[in-house]
């Protein structure tokens, strides 16, 4: 047993090495990633790279629907006059996870055993100049940023293993503030992003 993290490290090393030049740069530090892509929607607006058509809106919103709640997702809002349907942020699935297909790849599920990792879907629907209809699915992954609290006076330690909430800060006179915890994007889950057009596709065939 006293193994098993350094077995687990070292998948996680090997996985990072394999991953192809289309895969999210969940290496990166935050503060090497630039302002812009940070943001959810700097991911949002980069080309689809799967895309599913239909005659029918009813057919393909319900299809991409059924998909978003079939990978055990919320709905967070539905937009019919702008074509957009989007789930609530979710924790990514663990190796534990058998039953999850809420990641691309196994080196995805890896990563996301190593570091708290949440994925959103939105679906874009579409009219095309002949009147039909496509759907464009992205998954933008973001990775949660924990700050430690620095212990600097004797009477300090009696919080000092206490949790930190979400609207706490770190710092105090003299120092820079900033939020206990917050979430960035990291990128796209391509591969997750073709799976769920191909289970649209099937929907409405």
């Amino acid at each position: 047993m006293r193994m098993f993290p350094l077995i687990l490290c070292a998948l996680a090393f090997s996985a990072f090495g394999c991953a192809s030049a289309d895969q999210h740069p969940t290496t990166q530090p935050v503060m090497d990633i630039p302002a812009e892509q940070a943001l959810p929607e700097y991911w949002y607006d980069q080309p689809d790279v799967a895309g599913v058509e239909s005659l029918s809106f009813p057919k393909i919103w319900n299809a991409c629907e059924k998909t978003i709640k079939d990978y055990r997702f919320d709905i967070d809002f539905m937009d019919w006059r702008e074509g957009t349907i989007a789930s609530e942020p979710m924790i990514s699935k663990q190796l534990f996870e058998i039953w999850r297909r809420d990641a691309g790849t196994d080196g995805d599920v890896l990563e996301d055993s190593l570091q708290t990792i949440r994925r959103t879907v939105r679906f874009q629907v579409d009219r095309t100049p002949e009147g039909s209809y496509v759907a464009h699915p992205k998954v933008v992954i973001e990775r949660l940023s924990l700050q430690s609290e620095r212990v600097t006076a004797v009477e300090q330690f009696r919080g000092a293993f206490l949790p930190l909430q979400p609207g706490d800060v770190v710092g105090g006179v003299g120092a820079s503030s900033a939020p206990v915890q917050y979430w960035y994007a990291i990128g796209r889950d391509q591969t997750m992003e073709r799976h769920l057009a191909d289970e649209v596709q099937n929907l409405v065939k």
